[in-house]
């Protein structure tokens, strides 16, 4: 993978960069004071193709005071040109002041030739796509930092470290642990076929007990099959007795059931004779009655006769009466209708003089609110020059806020590396090695002075930078704080605006209703004259006037007499009592020969119920001497049956248990089936872990691990050789040792450097600082390369972050030396400073600028 352009915005301290542009570079510098954003131009690489960054959050990226941001990197993969961008929005706020989750997308595009354009070959799904660019570049996120980064401190990581931690570094750079993944894989089946087994085990030993039982279920079965042979013929026998007498207790029931019948046709008849005997009673009691009126018969005509000549009588005033109230009320109807036709010209009249009240003083009104309306006016012109000033205001509260976010990201990023140069410091001041431990390179008193002095004067500038930063926020904060004042003092005053106008509306709306209410005025005053002069006159309702006068005069010639009324009212009440009794008369009449054939039939139902209970009483003692013969030949059926439904259960309970034995046989059988197939199983499984445990072996330590070191190491000692070759002419070689005699006897495994030069072979402990570096710095290499072939890659780039500023003049010279030496085996190398001292040494430099606006890139030849 080469990269030749990349693109930022938003991006930590980068806000909108140019691009920067890789191609026709070959060897490049890429310095500026720290905090600048050096390292955040890999990071930017790395986020774009595989979403991670130096173990912080996507969110934690975007530039501080941003919504999003967006990186686009476009670099050649072999001969194809592609491009990858990716972007990240934050999330909404919550309403209790925290975000929602982000959104980030992802977008990949290959050069189309045929075009000349790119053209989109994403995947469904951003994880989808960074798998695609995984296997584009042959390479992950972990493989490119560890080949294509030399991160600061990290040269000598490998060569320093003992014999076995530097085997355990081989493997973890190698990517063994894969291997540790598969060793456990195949443990965890190898235990969980060792559990199946166990438990195959266990099944198959409980089917060969169960099996066993076998001879002892067969016997059981036959002793129970003779059981019930000899239990059917006791219950056919029983059977037969019990349905002998099947027809007692049908006979019983039939019995008792007719008994019922007789005492219920008893009690009915019983009932039936009380009843004819007081109907008997009734019917003489209602004869008498009746002769009585009967005797009455020649008054009671006479007073009914005098009755309805009263009655005629009454009905002829009482019409006379109907006709007089009918004409009373119309004549109180007319009087209503009169009076309301007045009062509707009293209303018009109070209307007319409200309407003229009102419209007078509409009148008075309007001739006050002129002065008021000019002042309304003015205040209205002064207001809108104020809101015009206050969109200025905000203009450079915006401007104010801008700076003071670049500010505050500034001093985020110059804390840290306070933060970082502290820890350097306590480093060097407490360290009693012989060896920088920053640098490895030779450590004397004069040397730690310098580095101490070095990083004071770096930590105090970083320091003086943040505090003036800080001072100037708060002065920003104070002028936001003073605009903010007096856009609020504004925003009260402006917000009378809307009444104002409001105001003023209804002011001129309340000048032209006057001028229309004096025109009312005039119209509504000839309008109340003229309805005066008709209620003097009682210019009003004619019609009904005249209907009122001839409604009287009928009222007065009809000569009704309220007092005959009354007489003849007191007469018709003494008389009202021979309605009734010559109704009764009537029917005394009509009833006294009905009644008289009532009584005898009456006489004649209760003598005939009388003989029918006489005989009924007989039936009922024959009844009862049937039913204590039954009764003897019901308790033995009773008996017989209770023996038979014994002996049937007992059948049931021999057939449940012969056939509970035959499903024990049948069982066993289908044992013997599932005991072949167990057994098939339990040896399947048995292969099975034999090849799991010989794979639970291939992928231990001293399996095929083991092996892939062995051969790494010999392809890792033959391109060290070659960098160190041409660093320096020829005279050094390293040669790595994997084992060495015990002096009891036997090899034991180890990882041993040795350097060769000029001397011959020593240990790489005994080299001083200078070839020591190179070795280092070619084993690192190395390993990049090593690591990018094992992953089917070309290193085409490197990146060398080294800490320079922690080297003397001589350990930067061997670094630059170093990174020419080895400048042909890439096609772009890019290194990160913040020495000014270095950027000479570099035929390009992308120096990394800070400004208020973000940090930018320029291009310096």
């Amino acid at each position: 993978m080469l990269p030749t352009r990349l693109e930022l915005k938003n991006f930590l301290a980068y806000r909108t960069p140019d691009p920067i542009l890789f191609e026709g570079i070959h060897l490049a510098c890429l310095c500026g004071p720290n905090g600048a954003g050096k390292s955040s131009l890999l990071d930017a690489m790395t986020w774009v193709l595989w979403g991670k960054a130096r173990g912080r959050s996507d969110d934690d990226l975007i530039h501080l005071g941003q919504e999003e941001m967006l990186v686009t990197l476009e670099f050649l993969q072999g001969d194809t040109r592609y491009r990858v961008t990716r972007k990240r929005r934050l999330g909404g706020m919550r309403k209790d002041g925290s975000r929602g989750a982000g959104m980030t997308t992802l977008d990949l595009f290959g050069w189309d030739t045929d075009v000349r354009a790119y053209k989109v070959i994403n995947e469904p799904s951003v994880r989808q796509t960074e798998k695609k660019i995984i296997d584009l570049l042959h390479l992950d996120y972990d493989t490119f930092v560890n080949s294509a980064f030399v991160q600061q401190g990290k040269a000598d990581a490998f060569t320093t470290k003992t014999p076995a931690e530097r085997k355990r570094i081989l493997a973890e750079i190698l990517g063994l642990n894969q291997w540790e993944m598969l060793e456990e894989r195949a443990k965890k089946r190898l235990q969980d076929l060792n559990t199946e087994l166990s438990t195959i085990q266990m099944q198959l030993t409980d089917m060969e007990r169960e099996i066993a039982q076998e001879p002892r279920i067969v016997q059981e079965y036959q002793l129970a099959d003779a059981q019930l042979e000899d239990l059917r013929e006791k219950v056919h026998d029983a059977e037969d007795r019990f349905m002998e007498l099947s027809g007692a207790d049908a006979e019983f029931t039939a019995a008792r059931s007719e008994k019922r019948a007789v005492e219920h046709q008893m009690e009915e008849r019983r009932r039936n004779i009380a009843e004819a005997e007081d109907a008997i009673r009734r019917s003489e009691d209602r004869l008498g009655h009746y002769q009585t009126i009967l005797a009455e018969r020649e008054e009671i005509e006479q007073g009914y006769t005098r009755l309805n000549e009263i009655r005629e009588t009454n009905q002829a005033l009482s019409d006379t009466l109907r006709a007089q109230r009918d004409i009373e009320q119309y004549i109180n109807e007319l009087h209503l209708q009169i009076q309301q036709a007045r009062q509707q010209i009293e209303l018009e009249i109070t209307s007319a003089e409200t309407s003229i009240a009102e419209a007078q003083r509409t009148v008075e009104t309007g001739n006050a609110i002129s002065a008021e309306l000019e002042n309304v006016f003015g205040e209205i012109y002064l207001l809108e020059q104020s809101e015009n000033s206050r969109d200025q205001i905000q203009q450079e509260i915006s401007a104010l806020k801008e700076e003071q976010a670049g500010l505050g990201a500034e001093n985020k990023t110059l804390h840290a590396e306070m933060n970082d140069i502290k820890e350097r410091l306590e480093i060097i001041e407490h360290t009693t090695e012989a060896l920088c431990p920053l640098c490895r390179q030779p450590l004397d008193e004069a040397h730690r002075l310098h580095l101490l002095d070095e990083l004071q004067q770096e930590g105090k500038e970083k320091g003086d930078l943040h505090r003036a930063n800080a001072a100037r926020m708060k002065e920003i904060r104070d002028n936001i704080e003073s605009r903010q004042q007096t856009i609020q003092d504004i925003t009260q005053m402006v917000a009378q605006l809307p009444y104002l106008r409001n105001k003023r509306g209804s002011l001129e709306q309340q000048n032209r209703d006057a001028e229309l209410a004096n025109l009312r005025a005039q119209e509504y005053q000839g309008i109340l004259e003229k309805l005066q002069i008709r209620l003097a006159e009682k210019d009003y309702a004619h019609e009904l006037q005249s209907q009122l006068e001839a409604a009287q005069a009928e009222r007065d010639n009809l000569g009704y007499d309220r007092d005959e009324h009354d007489n003849v009212r007191a007469m018709l009440n003494e008389l009202q009592g021979y309605e009734k009794r010559a109704s009764e008369l009537e029917s005394a009449l009509q009833s006294i020969p009905l009644i008289e054939d009532s009584l005898r039939e009456a006489q004649d139902r209760k003598n005939r119920w009388q003989e029918w209970l006489v005989l009924d009483e007989q039936r009922l003692q024959e009844i009862e001497t049937t039913l204590v013969e039954l009764q003897t030949r019901l308790d033995e059926m009773q008996r017989r049956e209770k023996l038979w439904k014994q002996l049937r259960t007992e059948e049931r309970n021999a057939i449940e248990k012969r056939t509970g034995l035959k499903q024990r046989l049948a069982s066993i059988d289908d044992l013997r089936e599932r005991q072949k197939a167990l057994t098939q199983r339990q040896l399947s499984l048995g292969e099975q872990r034999g090849v799991y445990e010989q794979l639970r072996n291939a992928f231990g330590k001293n399996g095929i691990p083991a092996m892939i070191i062995e051969a790494a190491i010999p392809e890792l000692e033959e391109s060290t050789n070659q960098l160190l070759h041409r660093m320096t002419d020829g005279r050094m070689s390293v040669r790595f040792d994997t084992q060495r005699e015990k002096k009891t006897g036997g090899v034991a495994e180890t990882f041993d450097i040795w350097i060769g030069d000029e001397l011959g072979q020593r240990d790489y402990s005994l080299y001083s600082g200078g070839e020591a570096f190179r070795v280092n710095f070619a084993l690192r290499v190395a390993i990049s390369q090593l690591l990018a072939r094992r992953a089917g890659a070309q290193l085409r780039t490197l990146f060398i972050d080294e800490g320079f500023g922690a080297l003397d003049d001589v350990g930067r010279e061997r670094l630059v030396e170093a990174i020419t030496a080895i400048q042909d085996d890439f096609d772009l190398v890019l290194v990160i400073t913040h020495i000014d001292e270095l950027k000479e040494a570099f035929p390009v430099r992308l120096e990394v600028e800070k400004s208020p606006q973000g940090s930018r890139i320029r291009l310096g030849l």
